[in-house]
């Protein structure tokens, strides 16, 4: 209605406008040595380790101490899930539109 009013009462620009919404998926990606890679719905209460968990689990290459996180306004953070497992707190809530990338171990 704001938008609307904005264009056909304030600024008079047209005499009728129609503004449609659509609201995005909210998924979350994960990639790299996982058993299955791709988008997952993003589900309240997400974390590092429960994504991970729904693409399969990691493969037997993956490093586990290197886990990418990367954020929609591209921050990256770096997790030690081996640990997180270990200490649930350190494992990271993720957000809409995360990215994880499991890299693979060198050994």
């Amino acid at each position: 209605k704001e938008i609307r009013d904005l264009f056909t009462v304030k600024k008079q620009m047209y005499k009728r406008l129609s503004v449609n919404v659509q609201v995005l998926g909210r998924t979350i990606s994960v990639g790299g040595e996982v058993r299955t890679t791709g988008s997952f719905g993003f589900e309240g209460g997400m974390t590092v380790l429960k994504a991970i968990n729904r693409a399969g689990g990691f493969t037997e290459y993956a490093d586990r101490r290197k886990v990418r996180i990367t954020r929609i306004n591209g921050q990256q953070i770096m997790v030690d899930c081996k640990l997180a497992l270990k200490k649930p707190d350190l494992d990271v809530p993720l957000y809409p539109g995360d990215r994880i990338e499991v890299v693979r171990s060198i050994l």
